[in-house]
Order: structure tokens, then C-alpha cells, then sequence
């Protein structure tokens, strides 16, 4: 009989992911840990992802099913998260999959310490050799960092990622705050952002516990629209917003130009990659100074701290889509 109320709930947004989605709920259902549910949302797949995903409901009690028409992923989060009752959450991505004791591993840290977020180092995997590659963050050891700690070395996006899916979240903690995902690319950049301004301890175990599937994410990028450029510049903004909310902008100025940076440096790579006609895209090269004004206020350089004419706070539209109208 299902425990109603599980020790940790798996949160798995599913979109067309036939090819991999079975390695995924297998990783789970095979763990050495098994005081889970999983709630599957399969987000209008065409393809047979909602075949797999009812298999693993009707044979197994755990796995809970919903199908609804597309939504996106962050949309579909925000809904499983709805229906969930776990201790701790866990959200994992329907084309990657986690080690056999990553649920004992990561609970067990997390009871130990009494962390709000307890998280672990990460594998890609390249498909379709499937060719695993370790990917621990530099300098990641086993230890508890408070949120100043957690939050410069988040920031950085070199020690702490900028990752939902390496951490098993407190639900409590998530419940307090009230989190949600916005309904934008780069969701867990925002998302980890303001959790992390308002946790109290943060708990890492030097643990390879999850396998990011590589291949199926740079086939993601090289499909995705402009969008993708005006949501990325979005994260800086909403960056700096939290901050400045939390009053701790001046302490973390430093870490935030880090990733400001960043995404100033990866807008004409981002423009490269964007899937549309090379015609398309040197337009929008000369519209690329619009970004970098946008960008430089964020950042607090060059221009005057006043919001452009094309962007309202609070809005994450960019100047690019305004003029390619």
C-alpha cells in the first residue's frame, strides 16, 4: 500500500522524451531507497512517453500519472508540486536519470544536517555513445555553507550550480517561501537565485548521485527561438531584483557581475546557435547594442540606472523581439 505521506516526492515534468524516459523512471524505481512518489506530468506528448510513463503507473503505486495538454516545463512543475506530500522534493528531468542510492545518499545528508537544500555532484552523459564524464564542481567537498556562503558560491555558478535537479529540496522550506518556477528558459537560474536569499543552511555531499543527458539538451539549444537570448538577459535582471529586495545587493555585487557578465559574453554566441536563417540572425546582430544597454543597466555600468523605454520592471521581454516585430 502507497504511504500517503512519503519521505520524498520526484517531481518529472515528461515532453516527448520516448527514447530516454524509461532509463529515467527505472533509475527511480530501482532505488535503494523506496519511501517515494513520483508524480509524472506528461506535458501533451505525441510521441510515446505517455505509454511508458502509464506502465510504470499501473504496475507500481509510486508513480502517479497526469495528462494534460502542453504547458511547458515550468508550468508543469508548479502543477506536480501541487499535488505532492513528500517530506523532501526532488526534481528530476525525464531524459536524465540518477544513481542507485542517490535517494538514500541525499536523504540521509539532509536529516543529518537539517538543511533547507542538500545537494550533490553530477555526470554528463553523451548520448548515444552514452559515454558517462564525472562533472564535479571544482572544490566541492561534503560540508554546510550558510546562505552568504551558499549564495556567492551560487552566484559564481561554479561550485553551487545553477541546477533544480542535484538537490533535494525541504519542503517546508518551499512551502514557507512559497517558490515557484516562472515561465521562462533558464527557470532554474531564477528559481535557484531567490531560494537560495532565503534558506538557512545549504548541505553538499562530495556525491556523484545524477546524469545529465547531454546530447539531448544541445539539440534543445540549437532549436530554441530568439526567446532564449531574452530570457537568459531576464535572469540577470530578475538576479538583481531579489537581491535588491533581500537588501543584499552591495554584499553580493561582486558574485552577480560574475554571471551579469557571463551572459554579456554568450549573447553573440547564443545568437549563433538560435535555429533561424543567417539573414535573421545578422539583423538581429545589429540590433545587438539594445541588449547590451539593456544588460549594462542590470549591471550597473555605462548607462543610467532608469529602465529603457522597451522594458517595463517586472517584464522579461526583451528589445530584440520588440524590434524584429
Amino acid at each position: 500500500m502507497q504511504n500517503s505521506t512519503p519521505k520524498i516526492s520526484i517531481l518529472i515534468p515528461i515532453y516527448n522524451v520516448e527514447k530516454y524516459l524509461d532509463r529515467c523512471l527505472n533509475s527511480i524505481k530501482i532505488q535503494s531507497f523506496n519511501d517515494f512518489e513520483v508524480i509524472m506530468i506528461n506535458d501533451g506528448s505525441t510521441d510515446k512517453s505517455g505509454e511508458i510513463a502509464r506502465s510504470y503507473a499501473d504496475a507500481d503505486k509510486r508513480f502517479i500519472l497526469v495528462n494534460q495538454e502542453n504547458i511547458g516545463m515550468s508550468k508543469s512543475r508548479n502543477k506536480a508540486y501541487t499535488m505532492c506530500h513528500g517530506e523532501y522534493v526532488a526534481f528530476i528531468d525525464s531524459d536524465d536519470y540518477i544513481a542507485p542510492d542517490f535517494l538514500l545518499n541525499m536523504y540521509s545528508a539532509a536529516q543529518k544536517s537539517g538543511a533547507d537544500v542538500t545537494v550533490c555532484n553530477y555526470a554528463i552523459n553523451f548520448e548515444p555513445e552514452c559515454r558517462v564524464k564525472k562533472k564535479k564542481s571544482r572544490n566541492l567537498e561534503s560540508g554546510e555553507f550558510s546562505k552568504d556562503e551558499a549564495v556567492n558560491l551560487l552566484l559564481r555558478d561554479v561550485k553551487l550550480r545553477f541546477y533544480v535537479w542535484n538537490k533535494l529540496w525541504k519542503k517546508e522550506f518551499l512551502d514557507k517561501t512559497g517558490m515557484k518556477f516562472i515561465d521562462i528558459y533558464y527557470e532554474d537560474i531564477v528559481f535557484c537565485t531567490q531560494a537560495f536569499l532565503k534558506i538557512n543552511k545549504l548541505c553538499s555531499i562530495d556525491y556523484t548521485g545524477n546524469f545529465y543527458s547531454r546530447q539531448t539538451k544541445t539539440i534543445l539549444e540549437k532549436s530554441m527561438p530568439f526567446k532564449r537570448i531574452d530570457d537568459y538577459i531576464s535572469t540577470v535582471k530578475y538576479m538583481r531584483e531579489f537581491l535588491e529586495t533581500d537588501s543584499s545587493f552591495e554584499k553580493f555585487r561582486k558574485s552577480f557581475m560574475h554571471h551579469a557578465m557571463h551572459v554579456y559574453l554568450s549573447i553573440p554566441i547564443l545568437v549563433i546557435q538560435a535555429n533561424h536563417e543567417a539573414k535573421e540572425k545578422i539583423n538581429v546582430f545589429r540590433t545587438i547594442k539594445d541588449d547590451i544597454k539593456r544588460l549594462s543597466y542590470y549591471m550597473g555600468k555605462k548607462y543610467k540606472l532608469n529602465y529603457p523605454n522597451t522594458v517595463n520592471k517586472g517584464d522579461n521581454q526583451c528589445t530584440t523581439n520588440k524590434l524584429r516585430k
